[in-house]
């Protein structure tokens, strides 16, 4: 743990006692949906999760940060709960965007 760059975020976030287990569960989490190949594979309900949590993406500010609009207003989750999205998925492919955009090219 010591090693990774997100424990001291961690150990800040949640303390000595709470953060080993909240970042065990992150990296299982990681794991079981496979994020660290996320880049490499297709998202086959990209464009279901895309319709069911409108966001856009706006531009970077001065300093980098990317700048994103969510509309959670208009978020249609039943709809994308019938089309075989579900929260996990929805998680995963919201992730996926981060890293896309946040990516160097």
């Amino acid at each position: 743990m010591l090693e990774d760059a997100r424990w001291p975020d961690f150990l800040r976030s949640f303390g000595k006692r709470r953060a080993p287990s909240k970042f065990n569960a992150m990296l299982e989490w990681r794991s079981a949906n496979s994020i660290d190949c996320i880049m490499n594979r297709p998202h086959a309900k990209f464009f279901t999760f895309k319709s069911a949590y409108p966001f856009s993406i706006h531009g970077r500010t001065r300093t980098g940060e990317l700048v994103s609009y969510e509309s959670p207003g208009k978020m249609d989750l039943a709809r994308a709960s019938q089309n075989g999205v579900s929260a996990c998925a929805l998680h995963v492919l919201s992730l996926f965007c981060l890293l896309f955009f946040n990516s160097p090219r």
